[in-house]
Order: C-alpha cells, then structure tokens, then sequence
C-alpha cells in the first residue's frame, strides 16, 4: 500500500465490521441470587451439547463468575485478558464437552462489573465468532436488575426468568419480567421457570400466580405452554460437570434435555 493511499481491503478483523451473532440467543437470569439460575444455564448448555448442538456458553456475570467452578473446568484466562487485548476470544474460550465452548469471566474484577455500552456491544458481537457454526449462545446473566444483566436480555432472542416459590424470589422474578416488558416492547415474551418446589401443585401454582400478575398488569399475551423444572435443593447443587458419573447429576441434566428443548435446540413449553 502507497503511502498515504487507503487500502481497499476490506477489514473484517475488528469489531466495528462484526455483526450481531446469528446463532439463536437465550439469556438465563433471575430476580435474585440462590435459585438454581446458574445450575440452570450450566445443564441446559451440557443437555444441548449432547443433542448435538454447538453452543456458546457465556458467564455473563463478569465480575463475579463461578461458571468455570460449576464445569469443573479451569481457564488460563478470561474476559479481563480479552478486554485488555492481551487474548482473543478463541484463546480465553474452554471446551467443556463435545459440542459445548465456555467464555469464561473473571471474578473480583470490578473494570468489568459495569461495562460501558460500547465494550457490551463488541462482547456480544464477538460471541458469534468463538465457535463455527454456531447453533446456540447461551448467556448466565447476573441476578437482579443491573444494567449488564437488562442490556444481555434486551440482546437475546429469548429470556429465561427462574424463580422458586418463595415470596421474596417470586417478587423479584416478577419486577425483572416488568422492567423486560418495559425495555424490549410489548412483543416480549418471557420464559418462567420454577426451581426448588414441593411437588407439582406447588409449581402450578407458582407459574399461574406469575401468569395472572403478568396478563393483568403488563398485559402480556396468552401463555401457550407450560413447563416446570423441579428440583430439590441436593439435586440443583450436584452439577452435571462436575459429577460426571453421579447418577443424580445425570439425572438432572436429562430433565434438562426433555423438559426445555425441541429438537430444533428451541427452548420449549416454559410459562410466560
């Protein structure tokens, strides 16, 4: 290239020229913390890895990450190194299982608790470019209603809101799914699921509370299925990563693979 001439090749390596991923994104968060949300998004990627799926998972709690503890698995390297420009996202990328690649965040990091608009929007636009053809980009949200948390959601495809059915939890499922509704418009359409009941009448009862709150305040439309992920408390801590031949463990990440997903990697039958 002359001196002083523009080049005419095309620069595709920064993120400027990078599009929003193509792959289907789901957001996996909740009102508070200690319900089984991070549990949740790990079984959930773990069950659609093995369906054959290529998924992306991303610990979307970037200052505070416990993914890689719940996997077992342990990064040289995370997000705070991609950041600074000291990695690429392929290199701070974990392979988990066949199929399953953890972007990894780091943990009493405070730069990256906040995230100004412009570095949010590059890490979401590079999420599409960690693995070939991706089917699925899974993001474990922080609890609660930070601006990271609401700015991953309002970016995905679908939004998967979990609660128990205790009132403080079910309270702030709640006020998460209003401020959604209010941010993303009134196409938004939330998932509910309901962790650690006490039998199924329980559950029911919990998503029909939920339902009606939510039909007659936010008016949101119709609930078209139904579906509740119960666990006990013993079950939700024993993570398929790290308990690989525990019969209970198994058991749960096939509730998982059955109980949320069709076979096209949809996220199924999850009250709204």
């Amino acid at each position: 290239v002359v001196a002083g001439t523009p080049s005419t090749e095309p620069v595709t390596e920064h993120a400027a020229h990078w599009g929003r991923p193509k792959a289907r994104t789901i957001a996996v968060t909740s009102g508070k913390g200690g319900v089984g949300k991070s549990t949740l998004a790990a079984n959930l990627a773990i069950a659609l890895a093995e369906r054959g799926a290529r998924v992306v998972l991303l610990d979307g709690d970037l200052a505070q990450a416990n993914l890689d503890l719940l996997l077992g698995v342990h990064p040289r390297h995370d997000l705070r190194h991609w950041f600074d420009g000291r990695k690429t996202l392929d290199e701070i990328a974990v392979s988990v299982t066949p199929g399953l690649t953890l972007v990894p965040a780091s943990s009493g990091t405070t730069e990256l608790a906040d995230l100004d608009d412009v570095r949010r929007e590059t890490l979401i636009r590079a999420l599409g470019t960690v693995q070939a053809d991706t089917d699925l980009i899974l993001i474990d949200c922080a609890s609660g209603l930070s601006s990271q948390t609401t700015a991953f959601c309002r970016a995905a495809d679908d939004v998967i809101v979990v609660t128990t059915p205790e009132s403080t939890s079910f309270s702030d499922a709640y006020a998460t799914i209003k401020m959604l509704h209010a941010q993303k418009g009134a196409s938004f359409t939330p998932r509910v699921v309901v962790d650690m009941a006490n039998g199924g009448d329980e559950v029911e009862a919990t998503l029909q509370r939920m339902t009606l709150m939510a039909r007659h305040f936010l008016r949101l439309a119709k609930c078209k299925h139904r579906h509740a992920w119960t666990e006990s408390r013993d079950q939700l801590r024993r993570v398929a990563g790290r308990c690989e031949h525990n019969n209970r463990a198994y058991a749960c990440r096939k509730r998982a693979m059955i109980g949320g997903l069709r076979d096209d990697f949809r996220v199924r039958g999850l009250c709204g």
